[in-house]
């Protein structure tokens, strides 16, 4: 099955990995390991949404795939986000992550029909 692709879809992605990564260098500060934890979960985001990306450039075989852990990584992001809701840049981290996971969701349930 050949899947298509929107702008809006890449564009959704570019902009999570780059809130991830800004996110990333302002961790606010909280026990070390809710801190690790979330340096993890930011992390990790930033290089699957990086990576759903480069997919979605190279029209990936395994677009489906990855869009799958995309969908999930992002609703893990955004939860662990919305603890700091009151700083701007979680807040949009949040948002952003939910609307990539949505945009992400009709290519995973790709993966899910095959």
């Amino acid at each position: 099955m050949k899947l298509v692709y929107s702008k809006q879809q890449s564009e959704v992605c570019m902009e999570t990995w780059l809130t991830c990564e800004n996110a990333l260098v302002l961790i606010p500060d909280s026990k070390v390991s809710e801190k690790q934890n979330l340096q993890k979960i930011l992390n990790e985001c930033a290089n699957i949404c990086l990576g759903m990306l480069q997919a979605i450039k190279n029209h990936s075989a395994n677009t489906d795939k990855i869009a799958l852990l995309c969908v999930g990584i992002c609703e893990e992001c955004a939860e662990a986000c919305e603890k700091y809701f009151f700083h701007p840049l979680y807040r949009k981290c949040s948002m952003i992550c939910r609307q990539c996971a949505d945009a992400m969701s009709t290519l995973a349930m790709a993966s899910l029909a095959t």
